[in-house]
């Protein structure tokens, strides 16, 4: 990527020195960029894109010199003769297409272009030019009513809105387990409300569900773009009089939420993705391209501003091309990098209708049929393809997700066809839906969610479902156990995490310790039982392999999981070295070591795991990661096994699934010989690379004893998610307490 923005900044410059004209302005230039570049070769993707921005300011100001602004007359806009009005421009809907289409093609098959989430960021840009040109003409003629703007907002996104949450809620009943759907309902009324960001923001967490599990995910963006819609009028209509106020106010709104949106980065990047604050700049960067539009009558017949529109519409479009093959799941965004598809879309809504890509690539008459359905097919795609992901997991094959596509196009041109057209269809002057129709069908899909929520749901598939042994052997264990928080138990730590406590009254008993990450919680859940009769304390930190000195990463790497934090793992092992010696112990060291791999092996699953060990930099290649791996595991093992009277067992990991295991459930009735299976096979290629790091280590340690949980979940052919019909994990990681009563059988009579 550091050599791709390397010639675009070669091209940009170039283009910068044409636009100035001048030699020894192109000189200096060149000589300035090749010194911030050597002083400063780590942010050449950050000057590519300031200098983009400053070859965009540079042209704007070359196509709007001598100008003049639309007359005011007694500080009022002029009437609308005089006011550049509001019209039909197809490219528009052109750059809607260019937007969906990426959208789809991502959810459906993200390799194939990683950055077709940004399609999200252009319709932004456009529904911030949209709204704020109506908004600034009504002004102008004096005919703005904040009843009316809301009115049509209520009938250009109610309709297909309510037929898709309706639709997806009769699905649900048929594809989710009563917990999901009960999911899926909050959703809904979430979504009815414009407050899906928010609902997703507060859910966020390692064991949030993942996003092909939330059919309604997708609505995260139109609460953004509602929640801009209760503002962005007020701001307008309070400065309809100040035409200048306004654009420096669009400006200094603009910088205010960009820089907040960088700042979140560093502290929650959760909120810098769902936060609306954090995404107003994106959509008040298509209000500053109205402003422009409304205020200059552009000539862009003149040869001089044809030329320039050319230009910017062929770097604009270039733009977005750039951002589709560019940023990826592990691109920190919303950040500076959201100015790629942005500025890109600015620039080719300023083009106007006259260039070659506004006329050939954006105004043919298929990309417009494409624009005109986007927004119904935004609504019908994700739902589709997410029922399609959770019903058949790794069976969704290439040809299902092409038929979802193609299905999703069908309900879309559907949906424009029969349900928004005939919204916008008039007899005699009057509506022939009314406006309260609509509402009253939104308001009953609110009502009836709320109910439901309140009531107990047998989802279809709940017939299906034998898994309630496993919650009730956890309510009897903790029941039956006086099962303490550290804290609870006076047990002196600094670690912040799952510290749990099962006393004795036996001073001599062996006790149990069991550390790690939540694998270890599920692992423990089997211990904490107060018939394994022997005192336990439980240490674990969600993600945190227990690895001194090793930090997980997602996709940002200013946003870790805080495992090296001093009451992180650090505190376990001070914790340890703190305990009284004065009786046997053993310490089960468990957690998830294939990640290590960097994915999990569920293809569903997005999530980005980067380990970084200490002051090393991120490793780059595969042997620089099992280097740190194995010193990482060399140091766990020199500290464990020097503490007194402790016997160390290494847990290998417990099998990992390509699927969720509910999976099995929604397909088949359970009979007594139901087992879930995985290819031992699968299993073995994923766990190979840890494993082998970890075998060869503990050739060191002859003093380790290990328990291998694949020696009882598995057999010779295959791994099995569950048992007599009953499952024995919680999702595609982590075993239930059934799993853990297995893989711990025996403990006692091992370790007495």
């Amino acid at each position: 990527m550091y050599y791709f923005f390397l010639v675009w900044i070669v091209v940009i410059s170039s283009c910068i020195a044409l636009r100035l004209g001048k030699s020894y302005f192109a000189l200096g230039l060149v000589g300035a960029v090749a010194g911030l570049l050597i002083l400063l070769p780590a942010y050449v993707n950050v000057l590519a894109i300031t200098l983009t921005v400053g070859w965009l300011v540079l042209s704007l100001m070359h196509m709007l010199a001598g100008l003049k602004q639309n007359q005011l007359h007694s500080g009022e806009y002029v009437d609308t003769q005089q006011t550049a009005k509001h019209q039909y421009r197809p490219e528009i809907d052109g750059l809607r297409a260019f937007a969906i289409v990426p959208v789809v093609i991502y959810h459906a098959f993200p390799s194939l272009m990683p950055g077709g989430f940004i399609g999200v960021d252009i319709f932004f840009v456009i529904s911030g030019f949209l709204i704020t040109q109506i908004l600034i003409e009504q002004n102008a003629k004096g005919t703005f009513t904040y009843v009316g703007f809301y009115e049509r907002r209520v009938r250009r996104i109610f309709p297909a809105l309510v037929l898709v949450l309706v639709t997806v809620l009769v699905m649900g009943w048929f594809v989710l387990f009563s917990v999901e759907y009960k999911d899926l309902i909050r959703h809904s009324i979430a979504g009815s409300l414009f407050m899906s960001n928010m609902l997703l923001y507060s859910q966020v967490g390692y064991f949030a569900q993942a996003s092909y599990a939330l059919p309604l995910l997708h609505l995260w963006s139109l609460g953004i773009e509602e929640q801009f819609y209760i503002v962005w009028p007020v701001v307008i209509t309070l400065l309809r009089k100040h035409r200048n106020g306004l654009l420096w106010t669009f400006l200094l709104l603009c910088i205010a939420s960009f820089v907040t949106t960088q700042y979140l980065h560093t502290t929650d990047s959760e909120a810098a993705f769902y936060w609306p604050i954090s995404r107003f700049w994106e959509l008040g960067i298509g209000g500053i391209a109205a402003w422009i539009v409304s205020t200059y009558h552009i000539p862009y017949t003149q040869p001089q501003v044809r030329k320039i529109a050319s230009e910017l519409s062929w770097v604009g479009f270039v733009l977005l091309c750039i951002g589709f093959v560019i940023i990826n799941d592990a691109t920190m965004f919303p950040s500076y990098y959201a100015l790629i598809p942005t500025v890109g879309a600015f620039m080719l809504i300023l083009a106007g209708g006259q260039s070659w890509v506004s006329r050939v690539l954006l105004a043919n008459k298929f990309v417009i049929f494409v624009g005109l359905i986007s927004y119904p097919l935004y609504l019908w795609h994700w739902p589709i393809l997410s029922f399609g992901m959770l019903y058949l997991e790794a069976d969704f094959t290439t040809y299902l997700r092409i038929g979802a596509i193609i299905l999703s196009v069908v309900l879309a041109f559907l949906t424009y066809w029969l349900v928004e057209r005939r919204v916008r269809e008039t007899r005699a002057k009057a509506k022939l839906v009314p406006t309260w129709q609509i509402l009253v069908a939104m308001l009953g899909v609110v009502l009836s969610a709320a109910i439901l929520l309140q009531r107990p749901i047998p989802t279809a598939v709940r017939a299906r479902m034998k898994t309630q042994t496993a919650k009730r052997t956890l309510a009897n264990i903790a029941a039956n156990t006086q099962i303490q928080t550290c804290q609870q138990a006076g047990f002196t730590t600094a670690f912040r995490g799952y510290c749990k406590v099962v006393a004795h009254s036996d001073a001599t008993r062996t006790q149990y310790i069991v550390i790690g990450d939540s694998i270890s919680k599920q692992f423990a859940e089997a211990l904490l039982d107060r018939t394994i009769d022997h005192p336990v304390v439980l240490m674990g930190k969600l993600a945190c392999v227990p690895m001194p000195g090793m930090e997980r990463y997602g996709a940002s790497d200013s946003v870790s999981m805080k495992c090296t934090n001093p009451n992180g793992i650090p505190a376990i092992y001070e914790t340890l070295k703190t305990m009284p010696a004065d009786r046997d112990r053993v310490i089960f060291v468990v957690g998830r070591y294939t990640s290590i791999e960097g994915y999990k092996p569920n293809p569903q699953s997005r999530r980005v795991i980067r380990l970084k060990y200490r002051d090393r930099p991120f490793p780059e290649s595969n042997e620089q990661k099992q280097r740190d791996y194995r010193d990482s595991l060399i140091e766990m093992f020199d500290t464990l096994t020097k503490l007194p009277r402790a016997k160390v067992v290494f847990v290998y990991q417990t099998p990992e699934y390509p699927f969720a295991p509910n999976t099995c459930l929604r397909r088949a009735t359970l009979a007594d010989t139901w087992a879930c299976p995985v290819s031992r096979t699968f299993e073995d290629a994923y766990n190979a690379q840890y494993r082998n790091i970890v075998d060869d280590v503990l050739l060191l340690y002859p003093q380790i004893d290990t328990l291998d949980p694949m020696q009882i979940l598995c057999d010779a052919d295959n791994c099995y998610a569950a048992k007599d019909g009953q499952l024995l994990y919680y999702d595609d990681t982590h075993i239930n307490v059934l799993g853990a009563q297995l893989v711990t059988k025996g403990i006692k009579e091992r370790y007495p």
